[in-house]
């Protein structure tokens, strides 16, 4: 256990920076982390933990979570951290529920021990940015078909009019878009391996198609943005 993380919110300690990588690699794992914070274990103690929000947790259960949350240590060769530092807990947590709403409440760098005097430190958590890509089949019509998985290529689609002899249409990839999307989504794949975005909305998770995300983004709705949009011709 950690028994010392900061003297004060403006100054690191290893164990912080190292929690800081872990985040890191969590996000390149696509595993959701709604909050992350370091936080004393009561009023009294002098240990701390690092304290993950996940919505992980209720989908598999606290040992597969810390097994995966121990795998990432893993990949990034933790000196610092240890498995008995960390702790994951559902985003229904009493004090996960004030950290969200600190957050959400004041500016990024605002000290949380002047409302939450348990809580040490709160790690900024960032928007998510994933990509859309389009495809379109020439000869049918301007409908772009998207996936949040690369088209392969080559790809085309035979069409046969009624009394006609089929007619092969190419298909055209590029027209793609990066979305940024709500802190804690993910890319999940459902019962019938189809890659869906894992997102919250109002308290509960979904999974939404990549033609329900670009519509939000297009939108601007729900925390979801385009941040840029390309076409075979920006090639």
């Amino acid at each position: 256990m950690v028994s010392s993380i900061l003297v004060n919110v403006e100054t690191a300690s290893p164990e912080l920076e190292e929690g800081q990588r872990l985040l890191t690699r969590l996000a390149e794992r696509n595993f959701p982390v709604e909050a992350a914070f370091w936080a004393k274990n009561g009023p009294e103690s002098d240990r701390r933990s690092l304290i993950l929000v996940t919505s992980r947790v209720a989908e598999v259960g606290s040992l597969t979570t810390y097994r995966q949350v121990n795998e990432a240590m893993r990949e990034i060769g933790a000196a610092f951290l240890t498995s008995t530092d960390i702790r994951v807990v559902t985003d229904a947590d009493p004090l996960g529920v004030e950290v969200r709403r600190f957050q959400k409440e004041l500016p990024e760098g605002a000290n949380p021990r002047d409302r939450l005097p348990l809580v040490e430190y709160v790690y900024p958590l960032h928007e998510v940015r994933l990509k859309i890509y389009g495809l379109t089949f020439e000869g049918l019509n301007d409908a772009v078909h998207l996936s949040f998985e690369p088209h392969r290529s080559p790809i085309w689609m035979e069409v046969q009019p009624l009394g006609a002899s089929s007619i092969r249409h190419d298909g055209r990839t590029g027209y793609d878009s990066e979305i940024a999307a709500p802190q804690g989504s993910h890319l999940e794949r459902d019962s019938s391996g189809t890659l869906k975005l894992d997102w919250q909305f109002r308290g509960k998770r979904i999974r939404s198609s990549p033609n329900e995300i670009w519509s939000l983004a297009s939108l601007g709705l729900h925390g979801f943005r385009i941040i840029r949009e390309k076409s075979p011709s920006d090639n």
